[in-house]
């Protein structure tokens, strides 16, 4: 059972929303986006175009006909032509590629549409400390997403970031290719970047097992995939912190002591080293 905590402990003393919906964009990018609905009905035949932004994807409707386009770590956008129509392919880092903008009538104002596609992405910048806010507060919050409640809204948001249009209907198998995708390329920006007297620094694993989101911390490990050994910013992983906070027995009631001991079980369960067993590294 997902649990939601109250706390008045959060990541920052001001809040900074990531750009997550189209009201969080700056004026600059809601003009890109209007550019490039504007430009893209321009290279259709008559048909009705809505275009908008929307959890970190273009939301695009022609017609009757909506759907999704992910624009997070998209390494270059090509031109592509089938049966003398064109569109746009954007290719992702991790190695699959996004097919979007359809039915495009010539090759040179499918081009248009991806210079103003491409001028959007430069300036995009989702993995920010300000646009990070939100979600590493969801993360010690383990609030149920507003979006779907079948999600957490960390993970609702992540598996946004991960390119996922539909978490509902995905595979287990792509959920946990592109999670864990996500997780091991950008696991240093998917940080709390301040402390609490309750929080520490560091990545989401060290976040949840204080909050004791035992249910959300072996989701990430066994159904995202997400790798317990990435080391943080501070050159400790996961298994260090936790191991810190055992040794620290000062500091904490047994009850908590037990409760460390727990998590450290389950980051053993997945494979989980110390940055010393990693690279060598002896400042944890």
């Amino acid at each position: 059972m997902k649990k939601i905590f109250l706390l008045l402990f959060i990541c920052s003393a001001f809040q900074v929303k990531a750009q997550f919906k189209y009201g969080d964009l700056s004026e600059k990018q809601k003009q890109q986006i209007s550019s490039i609905g504007t430009v893209y009905k321009n290279a259709l035949e008559g048909q009705t175009v809505d275009l908008t932004y929307n959890e970190f994807m273009l939301q695009i409707t022609v017609d009757d006909t909506m759907y999704k386009l992910p624009l997070v770590d998209i390494e270059h956008i090509s031109v592509k032509e089938t049966n003398g129509s064109y569109f746009l392919k954007l290719h992702h880092s991790g190695g699959w590629d996004y097919k979007g903008l359809l039915h495009m009538t010539s090759q040179g104002k499918a081009e248009t549409v991806k210079a103003e596609l491409q001028q959007f992405l430069n300036d995009f910048e989702p993995f920010g400390d300000n646009e990070m806010y939100d979600i590493g507060l969801s993360v010690r919050l383990l609030n149920t997403s507003n979006q779907d409640p079948n999600f957490y809204d960390f993970e609702y948001k992540m598996l946004k970031l991960a390119g996922i249009r539909d978490p509902n209907n995905s595979s287990d198998a792509e959920l946990k290719e592109k999670m864990s995708t996500l997780w091991r390329k950008f696991h240093q920006e998917l940080e709390c970047k301040t402390e609490t007297h309750i929080y520490p620094k560091g990545n989401y694993l060290r976040q949840l097992a204080r909050a004791d989101g035992e249910d959300a911390f072996e989701l990430v490990l066994d159904n995202y995939g997400f790798d317990p050994n990435v080391i943080d910013n501070d050159g400790c992983t996961a298994l260090d912190y936790i191991n810190a906070q055992i040794s620290a027995t000062n500091n904490y009631a047994a009850t908590a002591i037990q409760r460390f001991k727990k998590y450290r079980a389950l980051l053993l369960k997945y494979g989980a080293k110390t940055a010393n067993e990693i690279c060598g590294c002896t400042s944890c």
